[in-house]
C-alpha cells in the first residue's frame, strides 16, 4: 500500500538488532569452540566425568552428550535470533501491517507478512515479548520487543474508537 493510504505511522516494532545478533554470536562461537574442545579432549572428560560423578557409565553419557547440547543449544540460539528479528508490526492511522513471527512447530505459517485494514481489528493481545492481532479471518502472532507497549496501546485505542 502506498504511505498517503495507510495514513500516518502510529507505532512500530522494527528494531536494529544488531547487538543481539552480535552477542549471540558471539556466545555460539564460544559454545561451539567449547564442544569441539571436548570432542577433541575425549579422554580428558572421560576422566573429569569418573573422578566428579564416580561412574564410568555417566562419564561416557556426558562425554557424548554434552558436545551435542552445546552445538544444539548454539545452533538454536542463532536461529531463532536472527528468524525472530524479521517480525514486527507497523501501526498506521488505517492500515496494520507486519510480519508474522517464526514458529517451530508451524514453520508453514511463520514470516508471513500480512496488511489489514483497521476496521478488520477485532482484538489484541500481549505478551512477554509478542503481540497477536486478532481478525474474523486469522490471528497474526508478532515478536514485539522493542516498542511492544506503544503498538499494544495503538492497537487498543483503535478498537476503542470503532477502528
Amino acid at each position: 500500500m502506498e504511505s498517503s493510504s495507510k495514513g500516518k505511522l502510529l507505532a512500530s516494532t522494527r528494531s536494529a538488532t544488531l547487538g543481539r545478533k552480535v552477542s549471540i554470536l558471539v556466545i555460539a562461537a564460544i559454545l561451539l569452540f567449547f564442544s569441539f574442545y571436548l570432542m577433541a579432549n575425549e579422554k580428558l572428560m572421560y576422566e573429569m566425568a569418573r573422578d566428579l560423578l564416580g561412574n564410568v557409565f555417566l562419564g561416557n553419557l556426558l562425554r557424548f552428550f554434552l558436545p551435542v547440547f552445546f552445538l544444539v543449544y548454539a545452533g538454536y540460539g542463532v536461529i531463532v535470533v536472527f528468524l525472530r528479528g524479521k517480525s514486527y508490526v507497523d501501526v498506521y492511522e488505517r492500515v496494520i501491517e507486519g510480519v508474522t513471527e517464526y514458529d517451530l512447530k508451524n514453520s508453514s505459517g511463520s514470516l508471513q507478512k500480512f496488511s489489514i485494514r483497521s476496521d478488520e481489528l477485532t482484538n489484541v493481545s500481549e505478551a512477554k515479548n509478542s503481540i497477536q492481532i486478532f481478525t474474523s479471518y486469522a490471528t497474526f502472532k508478532v515478536a514485539a520487543a522493542k516498542n511492544r507497549a506503544q503498538a499494544v496501546q495503538a492497537l487498543r485505542a483503535k478498537l476503542a474508537n470503532g477502528r
